[in-house]
């Protein structure tokens, strides 16, 4: 009989064997719920299969199932091993069977609001003369807020959905765009639709959008395409260029780390 095969650490909701394992023979196994573990009936293919599925993060357990004889309720057989047990054994238990111990590397994410001071990567929407608006992709780990590249902050991006699915959105001010000669900035010089920029969080706003601001050296645009759709490099501080074509376009580019 080949060896069945089944997960050996499961995620909550995850599906670990059907109720039903065929032999080489005319028998089969059967496999019944255990500790940590539910029947359903999951479709595939079109037939509905009988499946134990976890109920909990933690490592399987397979055992023959035990029966107590009538004659005798102290008397224990075992059904010739074609009944197994299927168990959970959840991750927060101390003890496991056989000296085994589970090693999840789990990453745990929650759900992240940006705070004032935050660093934050944004999606240009759309401009006026007096702002523009954008949407935070993601708000950057204060631990590496001075050592991520753009590279990084790309790998970031599409992290921060609220629960309706939507984006945070926010919007700078024209005189939150850059800290010199904020009276004479011009907003289509320094952003584009579809730019990515690094801003920082200003204030909370006005309930409805974020104030971010990009009044520093390290801010700005980190990521931009031309009307094309070719990548735009920086080549100072207010211009970018398609190297293939030479095409230079004006934005407010951010330091690279």
């Amino acid at each position: 009989m080949s060896e069945i095969q089944y997960p050996e650490k499961v995620l909550p909701g995850q599906p670990i064997l059907p109720i039903y394992q065929p032999t080489d023979g005319s028998s089969s196994i059967k496999y019944i719920p255990g500790d940590n573990v539910r029947l359903e009936s999951i479709v595939f293919n079109n037939q509905t299969i009988p499946t134990l599925i976890s109920t909990t993060l933690g490592y399987v357990q397979i055992t023959d199932q035990v029966f107590e004889t009538e004659e005798d309720p102290s008397e224990e057989v075992k059904q010739q091993g074609n009944i197994k047990l299927v168990s959970v054994i959840a991750r927060k238990e101390k003890q496991y069977s056989d000296n085994n111990t589970l090693d999840f590397n789990c990453r745990s994410y929650k759900a992240v609001t940006p705070q004032v001071g935050d660093i934050v990567l944004a999606r240009v929407s759309k401009m006026t003369h007096q702002r523009v608006n954008v949407e935070i992709l993601s708000v950057l780990p204060k631990s590496e807020e001075h050592k991520v590249n753009v590279n990084d902050n790309l790998q970031l991006l599409n992290l921060l959905p609220t629960e309706t699915g939507e984006y945070f959105k926010a919007l700078i001010r024209s005189q939150d765009i850059r800290s010199t000669e904020r009276d004479s900035v011009k907003t289509w010089d320094c952003y584009q639709p579809g730019d990515i920029i690094r801003a920082t969080v200003l204030s909370l706003g006005d309930g409805a959008s974020f104030y971010l601001s990009t009044a520093r050296n390290d801010l700005g645009v980190v990521f931009a395409r031309n009307e094309e759709g070719q990548l735009l490099y920086p080549l100072d501080w207010e211009t970018m260029v398609d190297p293939s074509t030479g095409q230079v376009e004006k934005r407010k580019c951010a330091k690279p780390f």
